[in-house]
């Protein structure tokens, strides 16, 4: 599936990159692209991609004040 839809939705949302500094929000916006592209390579259908990505950006909220408290934080090792 052609994940093009599915970054828009991400590059879209500036509430995903709220309050964080540009270095942060560079890296967040980075690691929801991977994640969205391979959401999109490996869903089974248009309406299970979008309801991965949209439980992937409530992440992303909840991952913001680890971020912005820690800019090193590595969000390819934390767990799923």
């Amino acid at each position: 599936m052609n994940p093009e839809l599915f970054v828009s939705r991400i590059l879209d949302d500036e509430g995903l990159t709220e309050d964080l500094d540009e270095e942060a929000a560079a890296k967040l916006v980075g690691w929801l692209v991977r994640q969205v592209e391979r959401i999109a390579a490996d869903a089974d259908s248009e309406a299970a991609a979008w309801q991965a990505v949209e439980q992937l950006c409530r992440r992303a909220r909840d991952l913001r004040p680890r971020l912005q408290a820690d800019p090193g934080l590595d969000l390819d090792r934390l767990p799923s």
